[in-house]
């Protein structure tokens, strides 16, 4: 079982395990939650599976089953940083957790970070501040094409070609594009994702790193180093 919830089966479906703040509160052991430092600390970020929040309790030992709030209005460490570096955090801005190290920060669209919630203070670039933070996570703001994550609206009308052979029919209209590893582009090789892309929290073009993918007027190219 996952913390206090049944395996399958063990209960009918329709039972009710908990209608509080609407289920905002989940309890998982401290083994399943992944978390900065040496255990599970109150007050402190966390991670089980794509989900995220803010631990109840601290950890005496990893059988130690911990409520975890997934909302709510939290003083947090923040990192002033972006993928190219220092970036001042200002009101409104989104967060983001790293999914191993639990650490947030501005650092958006790359394979191992996840939304985390929304500043509420400011911090100057570089710095790691405690500021509040609005904990927040919602998985509608990320929408998978072809094995491409978008984050933002997909308004589809004419059409695009993307990883793996897989196309849409329109013209996509994209915020940002995140690019994960796994897309389907060869060594060297191109893939059209869009008319339309911002791909500006992808890395700067280097050809030297192997495997590296890079946007050049919505063309993916990986590097073959």
């Amino acid at each position: 079982m996952c913390g206090v919830y049944p395996d399958a089966d063990v209960m009918t479906a329709g039972e009710e395990i908990s209608s509080t703040y609407e289920g905002r509160h989940v309890t998982l052991l401290a083994s399943e939650l992944t978390h900065a430092g040496a255990v599970v600390t109150k007050g402190l970020p966390v991670v089980f599976g794509g989900a995220v929040g803010i631990a109840l309790k601290t950890e005496v030992a990893g059988t130690d089953l911990i409520a975890v709030d997934t909302e709510g209005i939290w003083v947090v460490d923040v990192y002033a940083q972006d993928i190219d570096g220092g970036n001042a955090v200002v009101p409104g801005d989104r967060l983001f957790i790293k999914t191993d190290t639990c650490v947030v920060s501005k650092i958006a669209y790359q394979p191992g970070y996840i939304p985390f919630g929304i500043a509420l203070g400011n911090i100057d670039a570089g710095n790691t501040d405690t500021i509040a933070v609005k904990v927040h996570q919602d998985a509608s703001e990320l929408t998978v094409i072809g094995g491409v994550t978008y984050f933002g609206a997909v308004n589809i009308g004419g059409m695009a070609t993307l990883g793996g052979g897989a196309t849409i029919a329109g013209t996509t209209d994209l915020q940002t594009v995140i690019v994960h590893s796994s897309i389907a582009v060869a060594a060297g090789g191109t893939t059209t994702l869009s008319q339309v892309v911002d791909a500006t929290q992808l890395p700067a073009a280097d050809p030297t790193v192997a495997g590296q993918l890079w946007s050049n007027a919505g063309v993916i190219t990986r590097s073959a180093g």
